[in-house]
């Protein structure tokens, strides 16, 4: 997911543009939204690809040699162009702030708006797991952690390997997550 994200950051970039936009039409991208979609909605849209931005640009800032890099370049661009990104001081609204699963941002790129992480699909045959499609089983999320933690020990938290198992993992907790919210909202607690 990351490797397509980064080749298409015109669109991205284009987008979080949009957040430093006074007049209520010029801060709505065009061509994205049906017209009756509301104002509300469209900058609910800017303001995550914005985290988006900051969150990928700031992991990948400490290494010019990754493939995704261009994250780290238009996270500068953006911001020398006064797009509003998160402040090191604010917490991102829509993207989770932890960076590869495993707790408080540290090395390069970490910092602000809660973190500089990355969230991405599994690629295939890259032998983890990929997220459960049916009913929440306790061990598989177990083992989906223990092959993020492997993962990040064994071959670096900046390595592919980490972030496609990492984001696995997240992804099966982000279905755990849905699942709870929903029971507490239907006050069902069984």
């Amino acid at each position: 997911l990351a490797h397509t994200l980064v080749n298409n950051l015109k669109f991205f970039k284009d987008v979080a543009k949009k957040s430093k936009e006074k007049d209520r039409k010029k801060k709505r991208p065009h061509g994205i939204f049906p017209p009756k979609t509301s104002d509300q909605d469209a900058a609910m849209f800017v303001t995550a690809i914005c985290e988006l931005m900051d969150k990928w640009g700031r992991h990948y800032s400490g290494d010019a040699q990754s493939d995704l890099f261009g994250f780290a370049k238009a996270r500068s661009d953006l911001i020398a162009e006064r797009a509003k990104l998160p402040s090191d001081s604010s917490p991102y609204s829509y993207l989770d702030p932890v960076v590869l699963g495993v707790g408080q941002a540290s090395g390069p790129g970490a910092g602000g708006g809660g973190g500089g992480g990355f969230y991405s699909g599994g690629m295939p045959g890259d032998g983890d797991q990929a997220p459960s499609s049916g009913a929440f089983n306790e061990r598989t999320l177990d083992r989906m952690a223990e092959n993020a933690r492997e993962a990040i020990v064994n071959q670096g938290p900046d390595s592919e390997a980490a972030a496609s198992a990492t984001s696995i993992f997240e992804a099966e907790l982000q279905k755990w997550r849905g699942a709870v919210d929903q029971a507490a909202e239907l006050r069902d607690f069984v």
